[in-house]
């Protein structure tokens, strides 16, 4: 009410007439900043914060810090009751559900040797030697492990628990050697250190030959070198700790444990080992009497695994069912945001009402990422969590079964693309999907007619969905050409139309008022009823010659119009591009895929200054496949 009754005039205080006021000519409201993005959490509206840690963190302590100050708030009041904060994308989920399943394989493992060993050596005290030889092997694998900087993670946990068996073999070796002494009547540490002395050797040839098998692959470069580099020190690691436990701490514990008696068990494994020696030097003299039969056979099975070698990779990495699915709409140009959320809301419904949807954030109205925050109207994508995968069916599943409702509910002009999330900041290639091809050139419309054509190739590509073209996603732009010798002698420039423009559609702020201890912006804008079409734009007064002001339509000014735009344009090599993505069904050949789909490709006839070629992930894929044989030809050497 004050901000209306401001006086307009207040150096014309001698006028006659009555003072002019701000509520004359202007309506104030008292009111926020209009949304153009609709987000909403399990179909509630909704806030999205996103949190970034910084590069060398580790996610899971930013994951817990996170979580106390948001405990910490909450506790103090500071955030409403009526407010519920739930994290809808958490890396430090999935890291601890790796962490956990790598550990309890670990521990399985462990388990599992103890009980072989036990059953074949048939003494609880033997058993419990090799139950304190891993954990203490572990030990040793990590302190080398930190010498070389490794950090406890899921590659280097996967290595250990791979190394679990390794870490049994040398202590068996040595173990049932010190065992066969004792029973030859020799003393516990005359039998410990003549048993040890004979297969010392033999162990560290079997640890050198193991160390042989896998160091080649730290030669790998690219992709593959930093995905398996961690994994193959930690288990290089864990090869050479299982050899230092083996040759110091199993002889000096078994040198204190007598032989003693055979128990029931040990007669009973020790019967069944002399059938099964029997039984395999009767089949070894039958099997020597057709020694060429045996040598074909080795052959044949030879050749069908360099066979199975040399076939084309089917993927680069597996999928990994994390439950995380990502729905993605996008609408016929002119739909405004209104309508779009219509329709999202009717797919929100249907994904709800499955059982095994744990949570769903959507975005109506572009799409955010990081603080990073793009305005498409007809644009929506949703990201869903479902439930832990012994409470649901497998994701490939449930995206069947969401593919087949959403075509019943028959949305016409809307484009539903369904697909499971791929591992966060790790691309095979440089496209957004599975598979993604690239044709690079200078005009736009050309580029967005062959996309357009590469997209309608690849739909006859077998195991290829969600096709999209980069360029697909458009937006109106408000174009204005201005009459540049009009505006020389209105004595206007640019930078007056484009305030008048701004004013007009955004508003501005011209000022702002103290309300207790939060400062309010004061935005001048026009009515949003006048400034809904071209011709309402057209309208708008500008004034011209500062000495003596003319008013002057905006409209005899300039050409105004609304044209398509592209939401972004991409440039590779600072030359533009566009590019069409696709996912690949699981279970199909990638590699296989992609040349068909090239060969599709490379029939289209393009202009002249235009390339077409494939994304990266091709090229990923066969560097991969070569890079992987040298290592394996010189670890079979070694």
């Amino acid at each position: 009410a004050e901000i209306e009754r401001l006086p307009l005039n207040p150096d014309n205080r001698q006028s006659p007439f009555q003072p002019l006021e701000m509520g004359h000519l202007a309506k104030t409201v008292d009111g926020h900043e209009e949304p153009r993005l609709h987000i909403r959490l399990n179909h509630q509206e909704a806030i999205k914060l996103s949190i970034q840690k910084q590069p060398q963190a580790n996610t899971v302590s930013v994951v817990d810090g996170v979580n106390l100050q948001l405990a910490e708030l909450q506790k103090r009041r500071l955030v409403p009751e009526n407010i519920q904060i739930v994290a809808v994308n958490d890396e430090a989920r999935h890291i601890r559900r790796s962490l956990n399943n790598a550990i309890t394989a670990a521990l399985s493992g462990a388990i599992l040797a103890m009980l072989v060993v036990y059953l074949f050596l048939g003494s609880i005290r033997r058993t419990l030697i090799i139950g304190s030889a891993i954990p203490i092997a572990i030990l040793v694998a990590i302190t080398l492990m930190s010498s070389a900087d490794l950090t406890l993670n899921i590659m280097t946990l996967g290595g250990l628990a791979l190394g679990v068996g390794m870490l049994v073999d040398s202590t068996i070796v040595m173990l049932e050697n010190i065992y066969r002494h004792q029973r030859g009547g020799e003393q516990g540490k005359l039998a410990a250190s003549a048993a040890a002395a004979e297969v010392t050797s033999a162990i560290f040839a079997s640890t050198s030959t193991n160390l042989a098998a896998v160091l080649p692959f730290l030669f790998i470069g690219g992709l593959i070198g930093l995905l398996f580099q961690e994994l193959i020190i930690t288990i290089s690691a864990a090869i050479v700790a299982s050899m230092v436990v083996a040759l110091t701490l199993v002889p000096a514990l078994a040198a204190h444990i007598p032989a003693g008696q055979e128990g029931w068990l040990r007669r009973f494994i020790n019967r069944a080992m002399e059938k099964l020696q029997s039984a395999y030097a009767w089949l070894l003299s039958h099997l020597l009497k057709w020694a060429w039969l045996v040598i074909l056979l080795f052959l044949i099975v030879l050749g069908i695994t360099i066979n199975g070698l040399l076939q084309p990779m089917s993927a680069f990495l597996p999928r990994i069912d994390d439950g995380r699915i990502g729905i993605y709409l996008t609408a016929d140009r002119g739909v405004n945001v209104d309508e779009m959320d219509a329709v999202t809301r009717r797919i929100e419904q249907l994904v709800l009402a499955q059982p095994e949807t744990e949570s769903m954030l959507t975005t109506v109205g572009g799409f955010t990422f990081g603080r990073s925050r793009y305005e498409t109207a007809n644009r929506a994508n949703m990201q869903i969590q479902l439930k832990p995968p012994e409470q649901r069916i497998s994701s490939k599943q449930w995206v069947t079964k969401i593919r087949k409702l959403t075509k019943q509910l028959q949305l016409a002009g809307v484009k539903i693309r369904i697909r499971q999330r791929g591992i966060r900041g790790l691309r095979v290639g440089r496209g957004d999907d599975d598979v993604s091809f690239h044709v690079r050139g200078a005009d736009l419309e050309v580029l967005k007619d062959i996309g357009q054509q590469m997209a309608d190739k690849l739909k006859d590509v077998p195991g290829l969905r969600n096709i999209k073209q980069s360029n697909e996603d458009v937006t109106m732009e408000l174009s204005i050409k201005p009459d540049r010798e009009k505006m020389l002698q209105l004595e206007l420039d640019m930078s007056s139309i484009g305030k008048a423009i701004r004013y007009a559609l955004e508003g501005g702020k011209v000022s702002s008022i103290i309300d207790a201890d939060r400062s309010i912006d004061v935005v001048l804008k026009l009515n949003p009823a006048e400034t809904d079409t071209v011709s309402d734009l057209e309208n708008i007064i500008l004034m011209g010659n500062a000495d003596k002001p003319v008013p002057v339509r905006l409209g005899d000014l300039a050409h105004i119009a609304l044209r398509p735009a592209p939401v972004t344009i991409i440039r590779e090599q600072q030359q533009r591009i566009v590019e069409v993505n696709a996912t690949l069904e699981q279970g199909i050949n990638m590699e296989q895929t992609i040349r068909h789909a090239q060969q599709l490709l490379d029939e289209l006839p393009l202009p002249r200054g235009y390339t077409l070629y494939e994304g990266g992930t091709l090229k990923t894929l066969q560097q991969s496949q070569d890079t992987g044989y040298k290592p394996l030809a010189l670890a079979l050497f070694l």
